[in-house]
């Protein structure tokens, strides 16, 4: 099987707060002081995966430089820190991606664009240590033409196996459950109608898999759907969650809840549904959602964290944070505050105590200026430490960030223009 050279580190994090202000949000985000982001450097220059188009010529072939970790590294309170030499090369092409833990290690899937404008979609396993597996590579048969906004679908269901869902260009929604082994899984349609602006979202249930997308294709409201797959290969059911008279969009799996957000002009809300055959509810009211929107949360018994893209200040985006615990609606802090226009982007990895967002964060004002990453650790109060602030090669644009958490490691997957890349942190775990 293909195999990327890799080595991988630790990152821990650190949680976020709550207080008894009135449910009424401000809608500007306070300006934060800029700061410079550390320098990066590229590991891998060529590309290891180059005319190569089946898994099965992929055999015995190895890419030429591994990614050092650093042992000298000093955690700042509430903060976070580089664990490796730089920035290390996952797919040579331009793409977004979905990462989660599994089994030893991460499990990253994504979406690249080949020269000629057609589709893939990857899953790699990466082991910390280990040189990296290739699973699965395969070319979309329709492949959307305009640029992605959101990576595939993709969540662990034991120690072995994932769940990977992705889109294709004629809105179909496809998905299988895929081991990390020899077993490459058989992928079904399990929906139509998919909004490619939002990922799906992949659950599980005892023996059964699930499978949530936002429906774009009706008249009035989005909506999202929810399918059930017997076994994980075969669709036993469809339902609509969306609530009566509502919308739905932007869905996401926490744990064993759906969330998702009827999006409004002015104030919208969060709801959640409790996997598999719940009834939606109101999570809580959030007001200024940019269009799309995205998610991001973490979740302590009844306290929630969400993570979200909003409208700032002078209509500028930014990356806001709500706390949802019972009847208490505190105000929105600022995760990213307001400095530029356009779109941006939002992922989160829990740890026991604590939780870790990685957001699109604009580096000028104007709508098409490249973006960083900024990582931010929380308690479950709301309250964050410093940025860390990530980009791409020799300073290039990093943007559409994905995380997760694994053994004390973090890892960071993001877009840049030449491919798909990984940074590994260590963070203060926010523990005793």
């Amino acid at each position: 099987m293909r195999r990327l050279t890799l080595l991988l580190a630790g990152l821990a994090l650190v949680a976020c707060g709550d207080d008894d202000e009135p449910a009424a949000e401000p809608e500007e985000f306070a300006e934060e002081t800029p700061h410079e982001p550390p320098e990066e450097r590229p590991l891998v220059d060529d590309d290891p995966l180059a005319g190569l188009d089946e898994v099965e010529n992929l055999q015995g072939d190895e890419a030429t430089a591994a990614a050092a970790l650093r042992t000298d590294v000093e955690v700042p309170p509430r903060g976070c820190a580089f664990a490796d030499e730089g920035p290390v090369l996952l797919w040579r092409r331009p793409g977004i991606a979905a990462m989660t833990a599994v089994g030893d290690g991460f499990a990253i899937a994504g979406y690249g664009r080949k020269e000629d404008g057609s589709e893939e979609i990857f899953l790699l396993h990466l082991v910390p240590g280990r040189m990296a597996d290739l699973i699965l590579r395969r070319d979309l048969e329709h492949s959307l033409r305009t640029a992605r906004v959101a990576p595939p679908g993709l969540a662990a269901r034991d120690g072995g196996r994932v769940g990977l869902a992705y889109t294709d260009g004629r809105a179909q929604v496809h998905y299988a459950r895929l081991g990390l082994g020899d077993d490459r899984g058989h992928f079904v349609v399990v929906g139509q109608g998919a909004d490619q602006r939002y990922a799906p979202a992949v659950g599980f249930r005892d023996a059964d898999d699930l499978v949530a997308w936002a429906d774009g294709s009706g008249a009035d409201h989005a909506r999202v759907q929810l399918a059930r797959l017997l076994g994980g290969t075969r669709v036993s059911d469809v339902r609509d969650v969306t609530p009566d008279a509502s919308g739905a969009t932007a869905p996401i799996v926490v744990g064993d809840t759906l969330l998702y957000a009827d999006h409004r002009q002015g104030i919208s809300s969060l709801y959640t549904v409790q996997l598999p055959d719940g009834q939606p509810e109101v999570l809580r009211p959030v007001s200024h959602l940019f269009d799309p929107v995205a998610l991001a949360a973490a979740r302590w018994n009844d306290r929630w964290l969400v993570g979200y893209t909003a409208v700032g200040s002078a209509a500028q985006t930014a990356v806001g944070l709500v706390v949802a615990d019972g009847d208490r609606t505190p105000p929105p802090a600022a995760i990213v505050p307001s400095s530029g226009y356009g779109m941006l982007h939002v992922a989160a990895t829990q740890l026991a105590e604590s939780v870790v967002f990685v957001a699109d964060a604009s580096t000028a004002p104007e709508r098409e200026s490249p973006r960083r990453l900024d990582v931010r650790v929380a308690w479950s109060d709301a309250t964050m430490g410093e940025p860390l602030s990530i980009q791409g090669p020799e300073g290039t644009e990093a943007r559409f960030g994905t995380t997760a958490a694994h053994g004390g490691v973090v890892g960071v997957a993001f877009g840049s223009p030449d491919g798909v890349y990984l940074r590994l942190l260590r963070c203060d775990p926010g523990a005793g």
